[in-house]
Parts: structure tokens; C-alpha cells; sequence
């Protein structure tokens, strides 16, 4: 549901589809659940990409752009491909969201990508993090040269 709507203590879910039948169209901004703002690529690298930075090791390649905006965004493309089950897709996405958002500071401005290479599937937490530390380092120092 993309919009919830309190009147008169009554609570009422309403989906923008609902809206649409009506022909009321949304009031209400989408809200964001974190703070971490996703770029959504829908299975595909945008073609702005076509022209980014990127930084490859045995687990991640990170591609980044500069965004012009105050605030880095992050998108992933993990492929089904390269890791097969969900559970480990979902788990690097999950630990590359938390170290994204605990350093996202270093590096605001940016649009950034983040493909996971088949080795991250049976690497562990600490090495993961640790590579993703030192992409992020990467990319600080090059805006901080820019």
C-alpha cells in the first residue's frame, strides 16, 4: 500500500491502482523506510552508468557517477547468475545497505552500483565489509581530489 491515510481515528489503506480507478491522483509523498536512498535500476545498469568510475575486486564491482545532488544513492544488481540463491543475494545487499549508510558521508554526490562477483557468495561477513570499506575509500579519495 503506498499511501495511508488517518481521518477521523479511523485508519484507511489506499493503493495507488484504488487512486487511479477514482481519478484522484496521489497527495501524499512516498516516505522513505530508511536512510538509505535506493536507485532503482530494474534489471539493468542505467546508460548514464555508461560514462562511470568503477573499482573491481574478487567480490564487488562498484561503478559511481556523480549524482549532483547533496545525498549519495545506491543501487545493486546482483545476478541470479552469479549468485543463485536468494538468501545470499539478500545478504550482501543487506550488508552492503549498512556499511553504504555508515559511510555515505565520505562520498555524498554520488550515484553508486554495486555487482557482486560469484567469490562473494562463500566469502564471510568480515571480508565483505572490509572490501566494500575500501571501495568506499576509494571513491572519498577521488571526490576529495575532484
Amino acid at each position: 500500500f503506498s499511501n495511508v491515510v488517518a481521518k477521523n481515528s479511523v485508519l484507511v489503506l489506499v493503493t495507488d491502482n484504488a487512486l487511479a480507478l477514482i481519478g484522484i491522483q496521489r497527495r501524499l509523498p512516498k516516505v522513505l523506510d530508511s536512510a538509505v536512498l535506493m536507485i532503482n535500476i530494474a534489471g539493468r545498469i542505467p546508460a548514464s552508468f555508461s560514462a562511470s568510475k568503477s573499482i573491481v575486486d574478487r567480490f564487488f564491482v562498484v561503478l559511481w557517477r556523480s549524482n549532483e545532488l547533496p545525498r549519495a544513492r545506491i543501487g545493486f544488481a546482483i545476478a541470479k547468475k552469479k549468485i543463485s540463491l536468494a538468501v545470499n543475494r539478500n545478504r550482501l545487499r543487506r550488508l552492503a545497505r549498512e556499511s553504504f549508510r555508515t559511510q555515505s558521508h565520505a562520498f555524498a554526490g554520488n550515484d553508486i552500483i554495486i555487482l557482486a562477483q560469484p567469490a562473494a557468495k562463500s566469502a564471510s561477513n568480515k571480508e565483505l565489509l572490509n572490501s566494500l570499506n575500501k571501495h568506499w575509500a576509494k571513491i572519498g579519495a577521488t571526490n576529495n581530489r575532484a
